[in-house]
């Protein structure tokens, strides 16, 4: 037995796929081992390859268009985060733009409370020097009065 016909003999035995099995009947059938293929193989060839390449054709569609709406949601997404990164950005600088306003006016506040505190010293020290100036005086004026 030569190699072609052990390779059509182990087609015929199951060792490979339909169309394998279908053009090494057709060989064996024919007897001759011109032609490898007959017109009608070679049809049967030409359907098969047909389908799948519509059918390739068909999921390769369906592929392209779930990649673009995939990427259609994303990139929306991506845009929605970058309104929001905005958003927040903008909110952001105004709370600090009013922070720092507060500041100011916290340490203006702080600042005349200070000096309204100096001047609270300045008048206890007056308050002190007349209270004694106030027993000072009582001291001296008792002892006449009795």
């Amino acid at each position: 037995m030569t190699t072609v016909e052990a390779n059509e003999q182990s087609v015929l035995d199951g060792g490979a796929d339909e169309t394998e099995r279908a053009l090494a009947h057709n060989v064996a059938e024919d007897g001759d081992r011109a032609p490898c293929f007959s017109a009608r193989a070679a049809a049967e060839v030409l359907g098969e390859l047909e389908a799948a390449g519509t059918s390739l054709a068909r999921e390769l569609s369906q592929l392209t268009t779930v990649w673009r709406d995939v990427m259609q949601e994303s990139s929306e997404s991506a845009v929605d985060h970058l309104l929001l990164y905005d958003s927040a950005a903008m909110d952001l600088e105004a709370k600090s733009i009013q922070a720092v306003e507060l500041g100011e006016k916290l340490v203006h506040s702080s600042s005349t409370l200070n000096s309204e505190l100096r001047s609270m010293d300045i008048l206890a020290a007056r308050v002190k020097a007349v209270k004694l100036a106030l027993d000072e005086l009582e001291s001296l004026v008792k002892p006449l009065l009795k």
